[in-house]
């Protein structure tokens, strides 16, 4: 499985500097500026795992979270925000993002956060194509 990761911030400084920190990582990192621009990169990009602000303009991180469970219902999401609140968390966990962080964000925790959604991601893929073998050897 590889290691591509899509940050998404409307703050230059600190996408480029969170891509710099994970390809140095080995993890090859694109960035975008707003959702939106995020989600034209995905139509034509596989990622996996997308790390996105919730401030932004014209698609918030909450609605690009949203709009990415349509498109690619298997990438973890981790949301970051300087802006937090516990209810806020406690939705977004909910609806299924992987992680809520507060900026500014430890990378060290936010690299462990990314390698645990790694994991589960690539665990859950080998359940499913057991799965798919399984039931294909019980019809043969």
């Amino acid at each position: 499985m590889g290691k591509n990761v899509l940050i998404v911030d409307d703050e230059l400084n600190s996408r480029t500097l969170l891509a710099q920190l994970f390809q140095e990582d080995g993890y090859s990192a694109d960035t975008a500026e707003n959702g939106s621009v995020a989600l034209k990169i995905l139509e034509n990009t596989t990622f996996d795992i997308l790390i996105t602000d919730i401030r932004m303009p014209i698609i918030d991180g909450i609605e690009l979270f949203h709009r990415v469970k349509e498109l690619c219902p298997h990438m973890p999401v981790i949301l970051f925000t300087a802006y937090g609140t516990t209810e806020s968390a406690v939705t977004a966990l909910k609806e299924g993002v992987f992680h809520y962080l507060e900026k500014p964000v430890n990378f060290d925790l936010l690299i462990h956060t990314v390698e645990q959604a790694l994991d589960i991601k690539r665990l859950e893929t080998e359940i499913i194509n057991l799965k798919r073998q399984l039931a294909e050897k019980k019809t043969d």
